[in-house]
């Protein structure tokens, strides 16, 4: 029996998404639902085998059978996996759904972008500010080394993720990232 004087739970509010609770590519459970985007939806999901959580960033239908967009879906995929990083977002599975939908699974990261904590905060004091700006250079440097241009680094796309008692700056989003053959300098378009 449940206590009428307690509020209902986010799962009770929310209607049902019908890709809680399946198994997808025979080897991700998804738990949960924990955002929407532009373009996508992200779920909590857990690696069956292995027992290790993930985040599933699933394209949307409608996104799905755009060809742009599959192409910038997997040019995120194929970007990020370029680049190992501490601060770089690892994505290590690109697939589709039964229902024709794409998907890449990628870390589990707990925390907040860059935007909420300005949003909130304001301005940032120079030495955090400095603290999260050298890691982004960092990640950058790795993914130039890589052939991989990033091309939308904004506030929403650095993120501050929990690892324990510490924070991580992880730069994520590689959606219209530049590739290039690492060895050819970038040309720029003027």
């Amino acid at each position: 029996m449940t206590d009428a004087s307690q509020p209902p739970s986010a799962r009770d509010r929310e209607p049902s998404d019908p890709l809680v609770g399946t198994l997808v590519a025979g080897r991700y459970r998804v738990r949960e639902r924990l955002g929407e985007g532009g373009m996508g939806l992200v779920y909590l999901a857990e690696h069956e085998a292995i027992e290790k959580p993930v985040a599933l960033k699933v394209l949307k239908a409608e996104y799905s059978t755009r060809p742009d967009m599959v192409e910038r879906f997997q040019r995120e995929a194929i970007s990020a996996s370029r680049i190992v990083h501490p601060n770089l977002l690892e994505v290590f599975d690109f697939g589709q759904l039964d229902d024709g939908r794409f998907f890449l699974a990628m870390e589990r990261l707990e925390g907040e972008d860059l935007a909420e904590v300005l949003a909130r905060e304001g301005a940032l004091d120079p030495a955090r500010a400095v603290q999260i700006a050298l890691p982004i250079c960092r990640a950058l440097e790795a993914a130039h080394a890589k052939g991989v241009v990033h091309r939308d680094l904004k506030p929403e796309n650095v993120f501050l993720h929990r690892a324990g008692v510490e924070t991580v700056v992880k730069v994520v989003d590689f959606g219209v990232a530049m590739l290039h053959d690492p060895g050819e300098p970038v040309r720029r378009r003027l």
